[in-house]
């Protein structure tokens, strides 16, 4: 016991008076008891700051919605002709159209429109999400 007591001694005091995660002094004369104690408050300190951190990502790195990548690909491939607000320019007024209707019309080609063969599904169905929305 005391070979035990010389040796957590020896590693207080070549650690420092002070264990450098947790800012608690360390009282070099306590047997090894305090220093568990110790591991384990660092454990739930670390724990509660990988919460934080996971939470924040979630947040800064939320996906744009299907309307919002609807916009840039409108704003790409349709606005020269629909508007900017799909009322028609050159192009039919498309807002009261059936989802379907757009869909196909993108997808197929539609009197004049040619269809859009480098444009996927799902951006097809953003397209339509976004001329919903208005």
């Amino acid at each position: 016991m005391r070979l035990l007591s010389i040796l957590a001694l020896t590693f207080a005091v070549a650690c420092g008076e002070k264990s450098e995660d947790t800012g608690v002094e360390v009282d070099t004369t306590e047997d090894t008891e305090t220093t568990e104690d110790t591991e384990t408050t660092e454990d739930t300190e670390d724990t509660e700051t990988t919460e934080d951190t996971e939470n924040t990502e979630d947040t800064e790195n939320t996906e744009p919605s299907p309307e919002e990548m609807g916009k840039e690909l409108f704003e790409a491939n349709c606005a020269g002709c629909h508007g900017s607000d799909a009322s028609g320019v050159s192009a039919p007024n498309i807002q009261e159209k059936t989802p379907e209707e757009i869909f196909n019309a993108v997808q197929n080609g539609v009197g004049y429109m040619s269809p859009f063969p480098d444009l996927t599904e799902i951006d097809i169905g953003n397209i339509v999400a976004y001329v919903q929305s208005l």
